[in-house]
């Protein structure tokens, strides 16, 4: 009888799958501005497992074949002035949106499965409902209501509170969150597929808006933060809600593939 070998990286074990990317888009103030992002990254720990696996069972004469694993790099944290901690990657336009780069070379379906937290505001909702019939018109994806199986993507529409202090006092305040979360099958069928996280600061619920609930649902869908202030993906708020022909190249990088 003929073994079958598959590796199953998932979310969530301890050695490590995939990057957490927490995005923080900022109010325009007085003062210095300050972008705050951080990467949670056991990017090293995956790789080193991988290794190990390789050796234990990729040995000549065990009958095993393991793919060979994307290098993942992993993010910095403590920036600051305006600079990007998270890694991302530039797609071949150069005028494109920067993609993330555990999302960058992924064969991801363009179609998602979408949900609201239970208890997330109406007001939220419905802000995040909007962002999404503003992605789904482009016809880059397809994001559609329901709950996803285990191998298809997500992208779960959450809230929470963290109050930085008065606005005038900081300059800068924290208004929502999103990134991807990919998951990776390797073995006779490699597959792959993202659950994303959108959510929006409701510390903060007078200045929340259609711009920022577009903006965390782009992270979630794997754009990065961009230097042009006409992408709904520049890390300071500008009140852009209309993805950018930069934003566009940036999805089509993602999930149009030849």
């Amino acid at each position: 009888m003929r073994h079958k070998l598959t590796i199953i990286l998932l979310a969530g074990l301890a050695t490590g799958t995939f990057l957490v990317h927490q995005n923080y888009i900022t109010l325009p103030g007085n003062g210095n501005q300050v972008v705050r992002q951080s990467t949670d990254s056991i990017a090293s720990q995956l790789n080193d497992s991988w290794k190990r696996l390789t050796l234990a069972l990729g040995q000549k004469g065990q009958g095993f074949n393991l793919p060979s694993l994307p290098t993942i790099d992993s993010g910095s944290t403590g920036q600051a002035s305006g600079q990007n901690s998270a890694s991302t990657e530039v797609p071949t336009d150069p005028n494109a949106t920067p993609v993330e780069s555990i999302v960058a070379g992924v064969p991801l379906s363009n179609v998602y499965y979408y949900r609201f937290q239970p208890g997330l505001p109406q007001a939220a909702q419905q802000l995040f409902q909007r962002a999404v019939n503003i992605y789904n018109a482009t016809g880059i994806v397809r994001l559609i209501p329901g709950n996803a199986t285990g191998t298809q993507n997500s992208v779960v529409f959450t809230d929470y509170r963290k109050d930085d202090g008065p606005v005038s006092q900081l300059g800068t305040i924290e208004l929502g969150r999103g990134g991807p979360q990919i998951i990776q099958h390797y073995g006779i069928a490699n597959t792959a597929y993202n659950h994303g996280m959108a959510s929006l600061n409701m510390s903060y619920q007078q200045s929340l808006s259609l711009s920022v609930a577009v903006h965390e649902l782009g992270h979630a869908l794997g754009l990065g933060h961009s230097s042009s202030r006409d992408s709904v993906m520049y890390p300071i708020d500008q009140g852009k809600s209309q993805l950018s022909p930069g934003d566009l190249a940036g999805l089509r990088a993602i999930y149009t593939r030849s």
